[in-house]
């Protein structure tokens, strides 16, 4: 681990642990979590939050399971496989925030964990862009350091409260992410077409190939909450699924490894807030 990434760990933990602290009244509990860009093998980038900043207050049984098990899940950055994308990478390769009342109306190839968060009872989610803004408030705001994502069983968040709070919990570490007047806060969560050009794309980002603020606006239709999805939520899904352990192993495995997280504060449903090593799931 670099010195950099260290830091940057050490700023999100802090912003996570103020913002755990003003969501502690949830009674529904509370999941807030950060996903960060790491290059594999072959080269590509994808978003992870195994071993990252988290916290847990409330009633947290099941979040902790939707914790452990999002742990298992890497999320695309390449716009041009969006089904591999899921509401994380959108948010990071677009740079605009997703918020839902219910994930569990979507289909995978939006919500790549709604099979999950069904499990978990997850309804509301919240998913932000972080930038690094250190001392030069003008800085670049199309390339994030990180994806912010809050997890609640709440269908009833008050969305635009929260992200003025996650708002002021990054400044005070020197960290921002959009906003309001930046991206229409509509609620709802971004439907991706499932077969892109990449040739078009690749010609639109230039050189770079990094998306820019409009691309999810062109390439996506915003599924508001009080659209009916155009797809059969029911049926099968054609996107891939990361997660493949049977949902009993999973459960018994992750609610293990929450415990164990909880450690000094008391078991699992106690408030937490750490670093979390990979969890270790039967095969």
């Amino acid at each position: 681990m670099t010195e950099n990434s260290a830091g940057l760990k050490a700023r999100l933990s802090k912003a996570l642990f103020e913002l755990n602290v003003k969501l502690a009244s949830c009674k529904s509990g509370t999941l807030v979590q950060v996903w960060m860009p790491e290059i594999t093998a072959d080269g590509s980038t994808v978003l992870s939050a195994q071993g990252l900043p988290f916290a847990i207050a409330g009633v947290g049984d099941l979040l902790a399971l939707f914790r452990c098990v999002s742990c298992r899940y890497r999320f695309s950055t390449d716009v041009t496989r969006p089904a591999l994308m899921g509401a994380i990478g959108r948010v990071y390769s677009s740079c605009e925030p997703e918020m839902s009342h219910n994930v569990q109306k979507y289909d995978k190839q939006v919500y790549l964990r709604v099979s999950e968060a069904q499990r978990c009872r997850v309804h509301s989610t919240l998913v932000m862009p972080v930038f690094d803004t250190g001392d030069d408030e003008a800085s670049d705001m199309s390339r994030p350091v990180a994806v912010f994502e809050l997890v609640q069983a709440d269908r009833h968040v008050a969305f635009p409260a929260v992200i003025a709070e996650l708002r002021s919990c990054l400044a005070e570490v020197s960290l921002s992410t959009s906003k309001p007047e930046s991206f229409t806060a509509s609620v709802g969560l971004r439907n991706w077409p499932m077969h892109v050009d990449s040739s078009a794309f690749l010609q639109e980002l230039g050189e770079d190939a990094r998306p820019q603020h409009s691309l999810s606006n062109s390439a996506g239709k915003l599924l508001l909450e009080n659209d009916e999805p155009d797809y059969d939520v029911a049926g099968p899904s054609s996107a891939a699924v990361v997660v493949q352990e049977q949902a009993h192993a999973v459960a018994a495995a992750a609610l293990g490894a929450s415990a164990k997280l909880a450690g000094s504060s008391g078991g699992v449903g106690s408030d937490c807030i750490g670093f979390e090593a990979a969890p270790k799931f039967g095969h």
